[in-house]
């Protein structure tokens, strides 16, 4: 059985992937516009600093 503490990391996971793709299908997008997610800045290559 999992634990609780793995259950609701799972669980936000999902969910902030979910939002993500919530959005790009309401706000509308600029073809020369470029969108860059990654990992929402847990590490290095999440920081604009190190790109």
């Amino acid at each position: 059985m999992a634990s609780i503490k793995k259950i609701m990391k799972d669980m936000a996971k999902y969910s902030v992937r979910a939002i993500y793709i919530l959005e790009s299908y309401i706000i509308p997008s600029n073809e020369k516009t470029i969108l860059f997610e990654s990992s929402s800045g847990r590490n290095y290559a999440g920081s604009p600093r190190y790109i």
